[in-house]
């Protein structure tokens, strides 16, 4: 199942990046077929949303869908090695699924770094929200040196950039 979404979401985004080429293409000759273009590509981009949303609905831990963001993290602090210290300071309501699961999935890479590559002592993780925004801070104790160019840490980057975030 996973991979056919996959096939769908790749063949929708190869689709999309064609109707931008035929739009680049045709921007000098027909300003209209442009417009057409770019109409079907805004089509496509939000198709392509919405099926990769309601895939990340299917990967999301059942605790993080059924209890929340805290628990969950919780629950992830509870299985790793190190000690580790969590503080949250959470609205009562809920956020946005898609939102949840980029911040549970991001401290889950970040904790795991921590581990694999850090060679931390302990690891400190602070979830707050205010004014509608939504912070998780995970700091350790470790070496340092992250390469910040690195898939792991790029990834991270794109996934928070494409909620209109930012990983710092």
């Amino acid at each position: 199942h996973g991979d056919i979404i996959e096939e769908t979401e790749a063949h929708r985004l190869v689709a999309l990046g064609m109707s931008l080429g035929r739009a680049e293409q045709a921007l000098d000759q027909d300003p209209e077929a442009v417009r057409e273009l770019l109409a079907e590509a805004r089509l496509g981009a939000r198709e392509a949303l919405v099926e990769l949303r309601d895939l990340a609905r299917g990967i999301r831990p059942p605790i993080l869908t059924d209890r929340g963001l805290e628990p969950a993290i919780s629950a992830l602090v509870a299985r790793t090695p190190l000690p580790v210290t969590l503080s949250a300071d959470l609205d009562p309501d809920r956020y946005n699924a898609v939102v949840e699961t980029a911040a549970y999935f991001t401290v889950a890479e970040a904790l795991a770094n921590a581990i694999k590559h850090a060679n931390a002592d302990r690891v400190d993780i602070l979830i707050k929200a205010g004014n509608g925004v939504l912070v998780a801070e995970v700091v350790d104790d470790g070496d340092g040196g992250a390469d910040t160019s690195g898939p792991g840490l790029t990834g991270l980057k794109q996934r928070a950039e494409a909620l209109d975030g930012r990983l710092t």
